[in-house]
């Protein structure tokens, strides 16, 4: 697992707990950032630099990837100090161990105010990280109406969160040939599967879907239209396959170039 940082959980679980708990904490301040909807037991006024960030990041994902605007509100939860979400987090989510930050989406059949997907944070030196890729995977979900395989989810939440901490060890993967195949990326089914190394090489064929060379570009948009609306469809590896024979060769040139570029 990652090591001190944020784990993304995508929890489809909507106890009767976790509502009264939410409905009994107190959220007297709210804004409207786009498609968030933030909440905070202190002023908002504090936080609008992190709210901007929100702003951002939903034209940042929806441009980026050509998907359409969320169709249901995203509910995001500020809390004070570290206490507060950690005595929250214990009512709430007691079969869950602790994490810094949530993403959690209810598993309803009817879609209501109360199935929003909610992110919950609390404010430290890492807030604008943990909105960034709390928010990614929300923005995600409510763009496409479904979880993406859980690789592709955590290499996209890690894009854009914008944080450089996988080029150095990327590099040094790529330079010891033990990148990890796509394909079997693409085979990974849940958390366990989501080791530090799977996490890191799935920035790096995120970064490459996204960055890479204009025909790798086309790529991930057009799988993502398909994923969303089509019940059968190719994997991205054997897309990528049909436009080049090797594209770990290809993704080893493209981060070799950006290194000797900087």
């Amino acid at each position: 697992m990652k090591h001190g940082r944020v784990l993304f959980f995508l929890i489809f679980m909507f106890t009767f707990l976790g509502a009264h708990v939410l409905c009994a904490q107190t959220w007297p301040h709210t804004k409207e950032m786009g498609v968030f909807l933030c909440h905070a037991s202190f002023s908002l006024k504090e936080m609008e630099n992190h709210l901007a960030v929100l702003d951002d990041l939903q034209t940042e994902v929806r441009e980026k990837l050509k998907l359409d605007v969320p169709k249901e509100k995203i509910e995001v939860y500020f809390f004070s100090d570290e206490a507060s979400w950690r005595a929250y987090h214990a009512r709430a989510f007691p079969s869950i161990s602790y994490r810094r930050a949530l993403f959690v989406k209810p598993d309803v059949i009817i879609q209501t105010k109360r199935s929003r997907g909610r992110v919950y944070v609390y404010v430290s030196d890492r807030l604008t990280s943990d909105l960034r890729h709390e928010g990614t995977h929300a923005l995600l979900h409510a763009m496409l109406g479904k979880p993406l395989p859980i690789w592709l989810d955590e290499g996209l939440a890690e894009y854009f969160e914008a944080d450089p901490q996988w080029a150095e060890p990327t590099q040094q993967r790529i330079t010891s040939g033990k990148m990890i195949p796509l394909k079997q990326l693409e085979k990974i089914t849940g958390m366990r599967g989501m080791t530090r190394d799977a996490y890191g090489d799935s920035w790096a064929w995120v970064t490459f879907l996204l960055d890479g060379p204009e025909d790798v570009r086309r790529i991930l948009p057009e799988y993502l239209n398909d994923f969303s609306k089509k019940l059968f469809f190719s994997s991205i590896s054997s897309r990528l396959g049909k436009l080049h024979r090797r594209p770990d060769a290809l993704l080893r040139t493209f981060f070799l170039d950006r290194t000797s570029e900087n």
